[in-house]
């Protein structure tokens, strides 16, 4: 699987954005840039600093209901991770998702819940002051009605944040997602339209919105309910979220690795990386034997691995397993289209 780079596409493109998105501001009101400005800074560095991942390009690699979860504490397998994903624009809009975006950057840290506890206590003092943005903060989406108090339950969060290339640039969501790492105890929160399938079978997931940009929620408000406001908000993040847990929930199984994706040669990475470092990026791939499914041979004897596929979880006494629903071989031999079973 070769990398794209867009975690550093996004680096340099908020260099631009921090002050074409000020000067936006200055003509709109400009409430909440400085603390804007600063998160996004904060961001950047951290974007710096993280393990990048690339996944397959779709960005599905389980539609289970993250079944493998179930009864499970999520945790990253990094302090701060990105997610590398291109998702081909199907052509299908609705009213809360008028623009489809193909390229898609997703960024995830795992922290101390003491950072939303003083969060919190920051929110509710100024309530009044925040007007109605205050109440998308306070209030949320969870099923449970404890509202953002919940959080802090856990004592570690993930809070996942990304960016989308639109008419060339990268911009972030203005909406994030926090999840508490306990998250199964309250399994079954709203259901969010982007994080279910074809076939109308909800995703549960728990956590709370957040707002990266809060002057444009703001602006938002001006035309939507507070409720409106959220579901909007909670829709652009909400597909994003869904392929965090999705890589987490692969990361369960025992057969699944980590390894490094292929870095494109200097004269094949494209304009959008002329001058860019490329930053080692991470792919997940299946630990196999020698022996293959129902006798079939792909790979060498020595310790063969594929590229993880869209497939399904296992779930064993021993541990999860991960079993591909496409498996490539040799390229003489073509592709083998039937459940795969690979062993650990």
């Amino acid at each position: 699987m070769q990398a794209k780079n867009y975690a550093a596409q996004v680096v340099k493109s908020l260099d631009s954005f921090i002050p074409n998105y000020q000067k936006f501001l200055e003509k709109n009101g400009d409430k909440y840039f400085g603390m804007e400005a600063m998160h996004l800074k904060t961001l950047q560095g951290a974007i710096k600093k993280s393990i990048h991942f690339t996944i397959p390009d779709g960005g599905d690699l389980l539609n289970d209901n993250l079944k493998g979860l179930k009864s499970s504490e999520i945790r990253l397998p990094y302090p701060s991770i990105t997610i590398e994903c291109f998702i081909k624009d199907d052509g299908i809009v609705n009213e809360l998702a008028p623009v489809n975006v193909e390229k898609r950057l997703i960024f995830a840290q795992e922290t101390s819940s003491d950072v939303m506890k003083i969060m919190n206590d920051a929110i509710k003092q100024n309530k009044d002051k925040l007007g109605g943005i205050g109440d998308l903060l306070t209030k949320g989406l969870d099923a449970n009605k404890k509202n953002i108090d919940f959080l802090c339950d856990s004592e570690r969060i993930i809070t996942i944040s990304a960016f989308f290339m639109n008419n060339g640039f990268w911009t972030p969501c203005h909406s994030q997602w926090i999840i508490p790492c306990k998250w199964d105890s309250i399994h079954g929160t709203t259901k969010i339209d982007s994080l279910t399938d074809k076939s109308e079978r909800a995703v549960a997931f728990a956590g709370h919105l957040g707002f990266l940009l809060p002057s444009i929620a703001d602006m938002r408000l001006d035309s939507l309910t507070p409720e409106q406001a959220m579901i909007e908000a909670a829709h652009d993040i909400g597909g994003e979220v869904r392929i965090v847990l999705e890589l987490l929930e692969a990361l369960s199984c025992k057969n699944v690795v980590i390894d490094n994706a292929k870095i494109p040669k200097i004269g094949e990475r494209g304009a959008a990386n002329k001058n860019l470092p490329f930053y080692e990026t991470k792919c997940l791939t299946i630990k196999a034997t020698q022996k293959q499914g129902t006798g079939t041979r792909t790979g060498t004897h020595e310790s063969p691995r594929q590229h993880l596929r869209r497939g399904h979880i296992r779930r064993l006494e021993s541990g999860n397993i991960w079993v591909n629903a496409c498996v490539v071989g040799s390229s003489e031999k073509g592709v083998i289209k039937k459940s795969y079973n690979v062993a650990a």
